[in-house]
């Protein structure tokens, strides 16, 4: 998760992001999905950010297990 807040920007990942209210929800089922919305650079999937997310995903994944 400090991958990801640190990636997308500690702004966008507020108290309102729904990763974070997953997380705080203890929905750990739901946060590796929402983990993986956040693809796009310039509007566009990157394949790299697909990568990363499915990275932070398999460790969150592992992390809650």
């Amino acid at each position: 998760l400090v991958s990801f807040a640190f990636n997308i920007g500690g702004s966008k990942i507020g108290k309102d992001s729904v990763v974070v209210q997953a997380v705080n929800g203890r929905r750990h089922l739901y946060v590796p999905r929402e983990l993986l919305a956040w693809i796009h650079a310039g509007g566009k999937p990157s394949r790299g950010l697909v990568l990363r997310r499915l990275a932070e995903a398999m460790m969150y994944v592992e992390a809650t297990t």
